[in-house]
């Protein structure tokens, strides 16, 4: 995430690389696998966390994506377009990167490089939600919540827990702050 942001990459490849790295293994994965190894998991299970949280933890962050561009203040805690300011390679701005007219990539490789006035950030985000690229990022998201679904449809999963993680994928994905 830092490198990304410091050396200007907004690639797809790298974009999800982060992603996966920092919320589908640190903030979902990982602590998932820690507790069933606590709970003497074997191998096979391990393997089913991994897949679910991949997954989810992807919901996660794509929806921090879509908060960060389009989402309420009031429930964020952080100004519209904070991530943009940033300059952090996220799934949206390599998406946008691909979608955008030559004019508009101008301007989105101006943020986090140049000082942006917050009538720019709007406009931004404007061509976000015109070109398309939100609505991706949404239907991405919901792939990735069927995904880790299909997940917990194994067998090694006790139908309790598999419920309970069904529920959180759900909050990851859909929530408002």
């Amino acid at each position: 995430d830092l490198v990304g942001a410091a050396n200007g990459r907004r690639d797809l490849r790298h974009a999800q690389e982060v992603a996966r790295t920092k919320s589908g293994a640190y903030t979902v994965g990982r602590p998932l696998q820690l507790g069933a190894l606590a709970a003497s998991a074997g191998p096979e299970l391990l393997a089913v966390l991994h897949e679910y949280g991949h997954h989810a933890g992807q919901a996660f962050a794509l929806r921090d994506d879509v908060l960060g561009v389009i989402g309420n203040p009031a429930y964020t805690g952080k100004p519209v377009g904070d991530d943009l300011l940033a300059g952090k390679p996220t799934v949206l701005l390599a998406l946008a990167e691909e979608r955008f007219t030559p004019s508009w990539r101008l301007e989105l490789r101006r943020i986090g490089r140049d000082a942006v006035t917050a009538d720019e950030v709007a406009a931004l985000c404007a061509e976000l939600e015109r070109t398309g690229v939100i609505d991706e990022v949404e239907q991405l998201i919901t792939a990735s919540v069927l995904a880790a679904e299909r997940a917990l449809a194994s067998p090694l999963i006790d139908r309790r827990a598999a419920e309970g993680l069904g529920d959180l994928v759900g909050r990851l994905a859909w929530r408002e702050s």
